[in-house]
């Protein structure tokens, strides 16, 4: 199998576009067809940057895993003909950013920009905030979103609270989780 290179030298970053929420099984399809067609050579890293987060579903927190770039993967690559022609012949690649002929080259400060970005992006969405009894929040998930309410008890080791709620002029107290409240100014 001939291999005529399309951008001479080193390897470098290109971006793929993909259908959005398909990002981790197009990256997969394109390591293994790598592998099958003995280009792996070619391909020194894959980098689909996604951002850890708790979401609250059915009473419960659970951590999901969300792409931080929707529709892009990321490649480490010596672009070659045959390296070219077969990601985008995966199903789910629209192709290259900058166009498939003349796919973008993205620069090694640009992609180290990008990934201090996303470092700096998941430690936030880490980090807890602080809520206090007497604290004005608005509740943001569940079935009483969008109605505002006192914080009256915070629970920092199961990260709830008791918010006072107004509903049809009675106050009724309603234990939240943290996420499921946005603190009000």
């Amino acid at each position: 199998m001939s291999s005529t290179e399309l951008h001479q030298g080193d390897k470098h970053w290109y971006v793929v576009t993909v259908y959005s929420g398909f990002e981790q099984s197009v990256m997969k399809s394109i390591q293994d067809l790598t592998k099958v067609q003995d280009l792996q050579q070619y391909v020194d890293q894959f980098y689909c940057p996604s951002i850890e987060h708790e979401v609250y579903k059915a009473g419960k927190v659970i951590k999901e895993k969300k792409p931080h770039f929707p529709g892009y993967v990321f490649i480490k690559m010596s672009l070659v003909k045959d390296l070219w022609s077969l990601i985008v012949g995966v199903p789910r690649v629209t192709g290259f950013l900058g166009g498939n002929y003349s796919p973008k080259i993205l620069s090694e400060s640009e992609y180290e920009k990008m990934v201090s970005q996303i470092d700096s992006a998941s430690q936030e969405s880490q980090s807890i905030v602080v809520l206090k009894v007497g604290d004005r929040v608005k509740i943001i998930e569940g079935s009483l979103s969008s109605f505002d309410g006192i914080v009256s008890a915070v629970d920092a080791e199961k990260q709830k609270v008791n918010v006072v709620v107004k509903i049809f002029d009675r106050e009724n107290s309603v234990e939240l989780f943290w996420n499921q409240v946005s603190k009000r100014d």
